[in-house]
Order: C-alpha cells, then structure tokens, then sequence
C-alpha cells in the first residue's frame, strides 16, 4: 500500500504509533463506543448498531475520549468518522465537542452510474480529490490546523486543542479518484489466498455479517469458500482505500 504521507509521518520523532492496537469487535460502531469510552463492549452493550453507550442507565456520565480533554481545558473539534454516524447522537455533541467549532460531517461517497468504472465494493471517477468524502475532512483538517495554530500565535493565553480527524476509508464504499486505480494491478493479477475457507476455530461472533448497514445478524457460512472473484475484488479495491492520504500533499495522517 502506497501511504508516503503516512509513513513520513510515524518516523516523526514526535509521533505516537500504536504498532499493536486490535478492534475491540469487527464491527465499526460497536468498536468506536468501545474504543471512545475506554470500555469493552460488553460493559457499553454496544454489539450493533441499535444504540450507543449514551443509552445506558448511566452512560451520560460517561467520559468519552475527546470528552476528557473538553474537561481538561482543551478545544476540542471533530471531523468525519469517529463515533459511528448517529451512535451517540450528534456525534456526541455538545459532551465532546467545544462550541467553537461545529462538527463536520460530510455526506459519504456513494457508489452509482456517475462513475467511470466500478467493481465488487469499489468504484472510481476522474474526479479531484476535494470532491470526495475523505478529500473534504482532509482539506478542512488542514484548515483547522492552520485555525489553531493562528489561536496560538495571536493570543496571551494559548489554549490547548485537541482534534480528531476520521476519514471514513476503509469503510466501504470505496469510491476513490480514478487516478489511484492506475496504481493498481489489473484485477486477474491479484492474488488470493490458498485457503478460501473461513477458520473453524474463530468464536461465532467472529462471523457476524452486516448486510448495507442493517441491523440484520447474519453469519457467513464457514462450509463455503469465499469466491476467487470477490476475493480479488475486494484485495485489489482495499489497497487504493486511503486515496486522499496517500498523495495529498496537505495530509499529514488518518
């Protein structure tokens, strides 16, 4: 995967990487409540997407992540994916967020006819980065920045700031600038795996499968090898996924 930015970023002596961090559960909401409270999700209850910790008997005293720095004196302002879209409502605004900066939010890229070319999960347009949902937190996380740093240089009493940037990539769809698809193999090219059957070993809860972000519990079927096609598909479509981090120049990290 190509990620310079990245990568130029977490060799910064002043960068904190976290080399061994594991979902809390593999799906998003569930592991976002868990991962912003400091809570696993058994105690939050949070397995769907049918609720988030705020819903509990006591979750309104709860402190989230960004809520903690708010209470330390910080600024503290979001952008994109960081809890899961509705879960806590309002993105948890106003317990996490300040009021000096409202939280964006943008409408996420949906895969249709307007696109030039598309796959299994994927698709891709001849379109400028900005114009995509992870283009526009990027643009806006770079002016933010350049906000903040403006505070500092103009006023007595610098005030500590906090902001979380969530780019919504790899979340599927994966709609991306036609420009990145170019860097990948042809699709008949892409490797798959030798063994295309699900572990046996794996908890059921491993095998919980959201279908178009229903609240439907489904599980695969562990007896039924995933198709070489959609393997391919999805390979190829999962290594262009951080299309604004990769290249933009004014993006720093995810």
């Amino acid at each position: 995967m190509l990620t310079p930015n990245l990568d130029r970023f977490a060799k910064d002596a002043a960068t904190v990487t976290l080399d061994q961090s594991y979902v809390q559960q593999g799906v998003c909401s569930p592991s976002r409540n868990s991962f912003l409270t400091g809570r696993r999700p058994d105690t939050t209850r949070v397995w769907n997407f049918k609720r988030s910790f705020r819903d509990l008997s006591d979750g309104e005293s709860w402190i989230s992540l960004p809520q903690a720095f708010k209470k330390s004196g910080f600024v503290t302002s979001g952008m994109g994916k960081v809890f899961h879209p509705g879960e806590p409502k309002n993105n948890d605004y106003p317990a996490s967020w300040s009021a000096d900066f409202e939280y964006f939010d943008p409408a996420v890229d949906k895969c249709n006819a307007s696109y030039a070319v598309s796959g299994e999960g994927w698709c891709a347009a001849d379109w400028p980065d900005a114009d995509f949902t992870d283009g526009k937190i990027a643009t806006l996380a770079v002016e933010r920045l350049a906000e903040y740093r403006r505070r500092q240089n103009t006023t007595t009493t610098r005030t500590p700031w906090f902001l979380a940037v969530g780019f919504h990539k790899p979340h599927l769809p994966n709609a991306i600038p036609l420009k990145y698809l170019a860097m990948q193999p042809a699709v008949e090219r892409v490797a798959i795996t030798p063994n295309a059957f699900f572990s046996r070993s794996a908890p059921p809860v491993a095998y919980y499968h959201c279908t178009n972000m229903e609240n439907k519990t489904e599980r695969w079927d562990i007896d039924v090898p995933v198709p070489d096609g959609l393997q391919r598909e999805y390979r190829r479509a999962c290594k262009p996924l951080p299309a604004p981090v990769w290249n933009n120049p004014r993006t720093c990290a995810s």
